[in-house]
């Protein structure tokens, strides 16, 4: 019997009550806050004690983070295989940057990936395996937070009991992702010549309107001027960046900047720029679920990108059975769809179908279950989601059918918890279920940055779309005039070239979101999930 156990056995419901109370009060004091809309500053939905979690498979997860930030580093860098990805609208508009990124030469050869990689257990096969929800490299939120949250959590296992209170694996999330900015910028500033003659260059964090989440990143800005206090953080909605084209590392990892980005012309300065992008457009693309969906078709995959065999039947056993619903994709086989979709049909409440660049609370789910559509937790109301079975009818044979994959849906054991914070008016004790979070981070020096030797150069490498679509038709008629440079210092932004190397590859802490029982969509500041910390039994 774990140490949880035993304090659910000890504990009356009155001393349950008096407890929830003062552990509001303590979250708040350690900064487990969020901003609501009309700007009211609230405690952050949490459960009142860390919830059981099996030590083996949580130390894989830990374990092949690592092996998981180098492949979508590779996948990212793999011009071919992420060309079948640009098959909507949205998708397209990110690709022709991408396009333009490549054939054009990219001006930053460090990269930067802040991500979180979301698994759950899945009891409905023998010894209840590690299973992957989602790969994040934008919607890795929470990593400010998450090491507080597990300070707070050792406390009231402390507090009830004692000597015998088990001990929590530490979670240093904002200290390792403050810290890995703070090393971004000092390669920056070695790199380029300019800046180390004059000043170091702010950090931009790029944020949503009337951010909620405000807290998490302040903590993650805490960390990182504790690695460097002599940083500057700016933050700005991306329609506040307008047409300015400043010398910036980007760090949009804990904003929700993922969501409907229309100012293309914005998105294309920033990317064109010799900022360290965070997450850079070959990310963004990377991060669809299409890609997650030809990487689990098997460890045989995983060869294309360097991956030892070894490693590669450990990633591929993590990854859940899942396939896209269309044979438009070189990498779709249509033996599988057809089967998948059979089962679908015949069982739907054992399947969920994800827009393949969903950003949360979109997931099309079994017949008559709760999903994202007016939920309100404090007041019991509850929404039907889509039907799963009549979305595949009015989707199959159709292009929208590239939207989306089908997944086998996750089982994880159920646990028993408490939830408070933010006026939560659910039951003292409830069953729940939960979904763990790794995170990483990768720095990474490549070797293919271009050198721009004026500002003729410079200009060329940051022109329009439709600009440089004209170019590339006129460049099929004509050859281009070679011209000749003069090195001029100081309108160069130069980049040194040190070869391909990992500066820094490793997990930076964990998170555990843990929901009721019968809740599909695991968002925390949609009020489905809440956060939580593993005990590891």
């Amino acid at each position: 019997m774990s140490g949880v156990d035993v304090l659910w056995s000890r504990l009356s419901e009155d001393e349950l009550k008096d407890f929830i109370l003062s552990s509001n009060d303590f979250a708040a004091l350690n900064g487990l806050l969020l901003r609501t809309a009309d700007g009211a500053i609230v405690t952050i939905r949490h459960t009142l004690l860390p919830s059981p979690y099996p030590r083996i498979q949580f130390e894989e997860a830990v374990d092949i983070q690592r092996s998981f930030n180098s492949l979508f580093l590779r996948v990212a860098s793999d011009y071919e295989f992420m060309e079948v990805l640009s098959q909507d609208e949205y998708v397209y508009n990110l690709w022709k940057i991408y396009q333009m990124d490549n054939e054009l030469g990219p001006l930053q050869p460090l990269k930067l990936s802040l991500n979180r990689s979301d698994y759950m257990l899945h009891s409905a096969l023998p010894g209840c395996p590690l299973k992957q929800v989602e790969m994040n490299f934008i919607a890795s939120s929470f990593g400010g937070i998450a090491e507080r949250l597990v300070k707070v959590h050792q406390r009231r296992l402390d507090q009830l009991l004692g000597a015998n209170a088990p001990k929590l694996r530490g979670c240093p999330s904002a200290t390792r992702f403050g810290s890995a900015i703070a090393r971004a910028v000092e390669e920056y500033v070695k790199s380029s010549a300019h800046l180390q003659r004059t000043c170091l260059p702010a950090v931009l964090m790029v944020v949503s309107e009337n951010e909620t989440n405000i807290y998490d990143q302040r903590s993650i800005e805490e960390a990182m001027l504790c690695a460097n206090v002599a940083l500057r953080l700016l933050r700005r909605t991306f329609a506040e960046l307008g047409e300015s084209a400043r010398r910036v590392v980007v760090e949009e990892s804990t904003g929700r900047l993922f969501v409907y980005v229309v100012a293309w012309q914005t998105k294309l300065r920033l990317e064109r720029s010799l900022a360290i992008k965070c997450p850079s457009i070959d990310y963004l693309l990377a991060n669809m679920k299409l890609v997650q969906t030809a990487l689990a078709a098997g460890s045989t995959s995983l060869s294309r990108f360097g991956v030892s065999v070894g490693t590669a039947e450990r990633l591929a056993a993590a990854f859940a059975r899942q396939t896209v619903l269309s044979t438009d994709f070189n990498f779709a086989d249509p033996v599988v769809i057809e089967k998948m979709v059979d089962e679908c049909r015949r069982g739907p409440d054992k399947f969920v179908l994800k827009p393949q660049r969903e950003g949360g609370g979109n997931n099309v789910f079994g017949v008559g279950e709760v999903g994202m559509v007016g939920v309100d937790f404090k007041r019991g109301v509850f929404c039907i989601a889509e039907d799963i079975a009549r979305k595949l009818d009015e989707v199959m044979g159709k292009a929208e059918a590239n939207a989306y994959i089908l997944m086998e849906r996750l089982e994880p054991p159920v646990v028993e918890n408490c939830v408070v914070g933010m006026e939560c008016a659910s039951p003292l004790r409830c069953q729940m279920v939960s979904e763990l979070g790794i995170y990483g981070v990768l720095l990474r020096r490549c070797a293919t940055a271009v050198l721009h030797r004026n500002r003729r150069d410079w200009a060329q490498s940051v022109v329009g779309i439709e600009a440089w679509e004209r170019r590339r038709r006129k460049k099929k008629k004509k050859k281009k005039k070679k011209r000749c440079c003069h090195l001029i210092i100081d309108e160069l932004y130069r980049l040194v070239s040190r070869g391909t190397e990992e500066l820094e590859n490793h997990e930076a802490g964990h998170l555990l979101r843990t929901k009721h029982l019968g809740v599909n969509e695991g968002g925390v500041v949609t009020g489905f999930a809440n956060l939580d910390s593993p005990l590891l039994i």
